[in-house]
C-alpha cells in the first residue's frame, strides 16, 4: 500500500484545531516541518502556556533562566499570533516568580480577544485585573492560586455567560466576595470551591446545577444553600461547617455526597437530607453523620427515588436503628453499602433487587443477595471481596422462588432487615 500523506490533505483550520490540542510550545515547533506549517500555529484558537514544559532547572540561576525563557516565549507567541478570537487561554506558572506585570498583560490579551475559557494555575500573584470579572465572553473560569493567595477585585461583577466557576485556594478580605460573584453570574451552572478561604455562609444561585465544596481550615459555616435547580451536591468538610445548615428544598437534586471529617454534632433545626426528597444516590461519610441521621430521620420524607445508599462509619451491629430508619424511608432501594472502622469484617454491600416504584414487589419479590468486602487495612485502598461465611450466610427465602405469591412491602423490608441482622 503506497504511503499517503493524509495530514497534508487536511484544511488549514483542521490542522490549527489539532495544534490547539497541543502545548503551545510544541505547536510552535511544528513550524520546522515545511513551508506550509511555518505559519499555521499563528491561527491557533487555544493557547496552553505551561512553564513546566521548559527544561527542568535546579539552582537559583537556572530557575531564573527558565522564567526568562518562558516569559520571552509567551511574549513572542502573543505578538505574532493572528488577531483573531480565542477559545481557551491556559496559564500554568507552578509557583515560579513570573513577572506580575507580564501576567497582567497576558490576561488582558486573553480578554481583548474574547477568550471563552480562562484557566490560571499556580500563580504567586496578589491581584487579578478587575476586567476578568466583567468580561462578557467568558463561559468557564478556573483559578488555581498558590498559598500566597489572591485578592479578588470583584466590584461590579458582570459575567453574563459564565457557566463554570472553579476556585482553588482563593482568599479575600471581602466577606461578601462569593455573594458578589454569584449575583454577577446569572447563567452559572457549576461551582467548585477547593480549600478556599471565603465566606460561604449563604450560597444562592437560581440556575446552579452542580456544587462541589472541599473546605480548607478557615472556611466559614454553611448556613443556607438556595439552589432550586441543583442536581448534584458534593460536600467534603473538615469540621462544624454544616452543624447549623438549613437548606431550602431542592426537588431536582439526584446525587448527594456529604463527608464530614470531624465535628461535634448538628443543631436540632438542621435541614440537609430532608431538603432532598427526590435523591437517587446518597452517600454519607463520617462519624458525625450518625448525629445528622438522628437529628433528621424523624422529619425526613419518604425517598421514593432513592436507589443507592452508602453509609460510611455506620454498621448494622452498632447503629441498627439508624440503618433501619433509612431503609424504612427508602422503599425502592436497590443497593446499600455499609462501611465502618469498628467492625471492618462486617463491611458489606447489599443489593436489594426487584422492588417496584409503586412499593409492591415484583415476581421475584424479596430476592436479594449480600457480599462482604473485607479490608486488611481500612482506608488503605486495598479491598478484597470474599463470600459470606456459612455460619452467617442468610438463609434462602421461599418467596424468592419464581411464581411465589406477592407479599406486602412492609414484609419485604422486614426480610431485608432480618437478613442484615444475620450479618
Amino acid at each position: 500500500m503506497p504511503n499517503i500523506d493524509r495530514i497534508s490533505n487536511l484544511h488549514d483550520h483542521l490542522l490549527q484545531h489539532i495544534l490547539s490540542l497541543l502545548d503551545s510550545r510544541e505547536a510552535v515547533r511544528t513550524c520546522l516541518l515545511s513551508k506550509r506549517w511555518k505559519k499555521l500555529w499563528v491561527g491557533m484558537h487555544s493557547l496552553d502556556l505551561n512553564i513546566c514544559n521548559f527544561k527542568t532547572q535546579t539552582s537559583w540561576f537556572q530557575r531564573s533562566e527558565r522564567i526568562t525563557s518562558f516569559q520571552r516565549f509567551v511574549n513572542m507567541l502573543l505578538s505574532r499570533r493572528d488577531p483573531s478570537d480565542l477559545h481557551t487561554f491556559r496559564l500554568f506558572c507552578q509557583d515560579y516568580n513570573v513577572s506580575d506585570l507580564l501576567i497582567t498583560a497576558w490576561t488582558f490579551y486573553a480578554l481583548r480577544f474574547n477568550a471563552k475559557v480562562i484557566e490560571m494555575t499556580h500563580l504567586n500573584y496578589t491581584m487579578l485585573p478587575a476586567d476578568i470579572f466583567t468580561c462578557a465572553s467568558i463561559e468557564e473560569l478556573y483559578l488555581d492560586i498558590s498559598e500566597i493567595g489572591i485578592g479578588i477585585v470583584a466590584v461590579g461583577v458582570n459575567l453574563p455567560r459564565l457557566r463554570k466557576l472553579h476556585l482553588y485556594d482563593v482568599f479575600s478580605g471581602n466577606n461578601g466576595i462569593l455573594r458578589e460573584l454569584l449575583s454577577g453570574c446569572p447563567a452559572l451552572e457549576e461551582l467548585k470551591l477547593d480549600e478556599c478561604k471565603l465566606d460561604i455562609s449563604v450560597i444562592s444561585s437560581p440556575q446552579l446545577k452542580y456544587l462541589h465544596i472541599y473546605s480548607g481550615l478557615d472556611m466559614a459555616r454553611i448556613e443556607s444553600i438556595r439552589a432550586p435547580n441543583l442536581v448534584s451536591l458534593d460536600l467534603q468538610l473538615l469540621g462544624d461547617e454544616l452543624c447549623a445548615a438549613n437548606f431550602e428544598e431542592m426537588p431536582f437534586l439526584a446525587n448527594v455526597s456529604i463527608t464530614v471529617f470531624d465535628g461535634t454534632g448538628f443543631d436540632a433545626k438542621c435541614r440537609i437530607i430532608s431538603a432532598c426528597p427526590n435523591v437517587r444516590n446518597l452517600k454519607l461519610h463520617g462519624r458525625v453523620m450518625r448525629d445528622l441521621l438522628s437529628t433528621e430521620l424523624p422529619k425526613c420524607p419518604t425517598f421514593f427515588n432513592l436507589r443507592k445508599l452508602q453509609l460510611y462509619e455506620l454498621c448494622r451491629t452498632c447503629h441498627g436503628d439508624l440503618v433501619d430508619g433509612m431503609l424504612e424511608h427508602s422503599p425502592n432501594l436497590k443497593k446499600l453499602e455499609l462501611r465502618t472502622r469498628c467492625h471492618p469484617l462486617l463491611n458489606s454491600q447489599i443489593s436489594v433487587a426487584n422492588i417496584s416504584s409503586q412499593g409492591a414487589p415484583s415476581q421475584s419479590a424479596t430476592n436479594w443477595s449480600a457480599r462482604t468486602a473485607t479490608e486488611s487495612q481500612l482506608g488503605a485502598g486495598a479491598t478484597s471481596s470474599a463470600p459470606l461465611p456459612d455460619m452467617i450466610a442468610p438463609k434462602p427465602d421461599p418467596s424468592t422462588i419464581p411464581g411465589a405469591p406477592s407479599v406486602p412491602v412492609s414484609d419485604t423490608l422486614n426480610d431485608i432487615m432480618a437478613g442484615m441482622r444475620e450479618l
